[in-house]
């Protein structure tokens, strides 16, 4: 049964005659395998989970044979890389980060590719496309696909290993990948699959957390997923048949952990100087790692914003009498740091509390600004607050929530840092436990339709003696609007405008705005390019958008038949060759 938007046109655009009668249909995929895997690629740590599907619950998590010196902190292994002069892998994780060390040590590293934490950087660019860069530890630019394809293949083969030792007897086309050959991924949004995992695993917490309660349908609550690098916060509902709904798009940004760990060095940056810290990570940066990593223990285990004392190597004391000439304990007694810093013994620096509230302020301001701003504007009741993540272990961000939301229950769940993972492997085995999205944006399609008197007279285009509007947003699904996951949109019938054509393009745009009109607007931003391919004998398609999901899924059919086109359409949303 299709049900029919009330738009219908006629658009040529970009060599073809567009009819925009607008369809809504049912749409499933089903997948048999043996095993669902799932891999959660953070800022900080990254790591794989799975589950057969006789034994759905019975989740394993990744069983590295590093030996892991960061295993106090997380079961999953660092978000590092080491690359050789030739750019092959010669490690990731704790071991890239160890060999990294000692080569450094030996002064062998600068020939060398060493990336961690290096899913933030693809936050500095406004728009990704196959050949952004990511610098790696000395400045060297590199293929961002590369690094990340090379780390995913190591994570990849590492849980193939695993398989092979617990006697799994299961292949690479036998697993579904929750998370990575096109009909065996699906991508899983973090902040959901975390509150799947708690809806379902009804696992116990410590005892000076908040116990769980079963969720009954109606129930609401608030996710917050704070991560290494992002916090992403979503409203979720437990419907009637016991699925989730999103109350409210997700929201989110870079207030992670990370970003803790970076105020903290700007602080340390502060009272050195720049050009000290910058000859520290270049010379030392073994050293700078490992202090690095000291500060992200004495980050989650501190109780409130008091004093944080920092053990500081050798290496850094004596740079900095170097540079600056002056000991760092006489620095630290001066007027604009006395306050903030105190130097003691022969190697410790504390952090006063009032420093140690500017490191963690900035972050924790806005994700508690948009955790209140989304409950506010969630009009339906949300009474409990789940924290999940990495960054939701440290104790004064638990502290800060439950000061800022008193009349909120705020749930902790023991593998808060596993949620994530763990949920996306339970997602990937039954995904209609997500069973409806809001959209965050207007997506369409760029159009040239009949020109209007209202429409810019820079947009007006002339073709053979009509007037037409080019660069007309035509939308497919609007912001703020809910999506099931069984809903595709159908365009219908696309026609060529030369006989002889054999695919026509569509560039797709997203916008902030409900109603934009054209794609020149502020509030549009150009995602990538749709290519339909069909036949000589198919001059009429239908283009099927899927926007329920996790991800845009787009299909090409035949007008007349609706039968699927094979190999039809090419979503590319990497294109940075934008026609202007």
């Amino acid at each position: 049964m299709y049900v029919t938007w009330k738009f219908c046109a006629l658009l040529p655009c970009h060599g073809h005659r567009y009819f925009t009668n607008i369809f809504v249909s049912a749409y499933s995929q089903q997948h048999e395998k043996k095993l669902v895997a799932a891999i959660d690629f953070g800022t900080t740590y990254s790591g794989y989970a799975y589950s057969t599907k006789d034994e759905i619950r019975n989740i394993h998590v990744c069983k590295s044979s590093q030996d892991n010196i960061d295993k106090h902190l997380s079961l999953k292994i660092p978000t590092s890389i080491l690359l050789s002069p030739t750019k092959k892998v010669l490690s990731i994780g704790s071991e890239a980060e160890t060999d990294y060390k000692a080569l450094a040590e030996d002064d062998e590293h600068t020939d060398h590719y060493f990336f961690r934490r290096f899913k933030m950087e693809l936050h500095k660019s406004e728009k990704l496309h196959r050949n952004t860069v990511i610098k790696d530890s000395n400045g060297r630019s590199i293929h961002a696909m590369k690094v990340f394809k090379l780390y995913i293949t190591k994570l990849k083969e590492m849980l193939m290993t695993d398989l092979d030792r617990a006697g799994t007897m299961v292949g690479h086309d036998e697993i579904f990948w929750a998370g990575i050959s096109p009909h065996n991924i699906m991508l899983a949004l973090e902040p959901e699959v975390a509150a799947l995992f708690v809806k379902e695993s009804r696992m116990g917490v410590s005892q000076d957390r908040e116990s769980l309660t079963t969720y009954e349908a109606g129930a609401k609550f608030l996710v917050m997923d704070l991560g290494g690098g992002t916090a992403d916060l979503t409203a979720m509902e437990v419907t009637a048949d016991h699925s989730l709904k999103q109350l409210k798009f997700s929201c989110g940004g870079d207030w992670g952990g990370e970003s803790v760990n970076k105020e903290f060095w700007k602080m340390i940056e502060s009272l050195v100087g720049d050009d000290v810290m910058e000859d520290y990570k270049l010379r030392c940066h073994g050293d700078y790692m490992e202090m690095d990593k000291q500060f992200e223990t004495k980050k989650r285990n501190l109780e409130d914003f008091d004093n944080m004392d920092i053990k500081l190597d050798g290496s850094f004391i004596d740079l900095v009498s170097e540079r600056r000439g002056t000991s760092l304990k006489y620095i630290t007694k001066e007027e604009d740091f006395s306050y903030l810093f105190q130097f003691k013994g022969a190697s410790k620096l504390t952090l006063l509390p009032l420093c140690v509230q500017k490191i963690f302020m900035p972050s924790l301001n806005k994700l508690l600004q948009a955790a209140s701003n989304m409950l506010e504007e969630t009009t339906s009741a949300v009474t409990d607050i789940i924290m999940v993540g990495g960054f939701s272990d440290s104790k004064i961000v638990r502290q800060m929530v439950k000061r800022t939301f008193p009349k909120h229950r705020v749930i902790e769940p023991v593998e808060a840092s596993l949620a994530v993972l763990k949920g996306a492997v339970l997602y990937g085995h039954d995904p209609i436990m997500v069973s409806s999205r809001i959209c965050k944006y207007t997506y369409g399609i760029e159009v040239t339709r009949p020109f209007m008197y209202s429409d810019p007279k820079e947009l007006r285009i002339f073709e053979s003696g009509q007037q037409y509007c080019g660069k007309a947003f035509l939308k497919l699904v609007e912001k703020g609007q809910e999506i099931k996951l069984d809903e595709a949109i159908s365009t219908d019938d696309i026609e060529a405008l030369y006989s002889d054509a054999t695919f026509m393009s569509f560039n797709i745009y997203r916008s902030t705005e409900k109603e934009p009109a054209y794609v020149t607007e502020e509030s549009c931003t150009y995602l990538g390019k749709l290519r339909v391919e069909f036949g000589p004998q198919k001059q009429k398609v239908k283009v099927w958008m899927r926007f329920g999901t996790s991800e845009i899924m787009v299909e090409g059919r035949d007008a007349k038949t609706e039968e699927p086109i094979p190999g039809s359409v090419t979503l590319d949303l990497l294109d940075n060759l934008q026609s202007e």
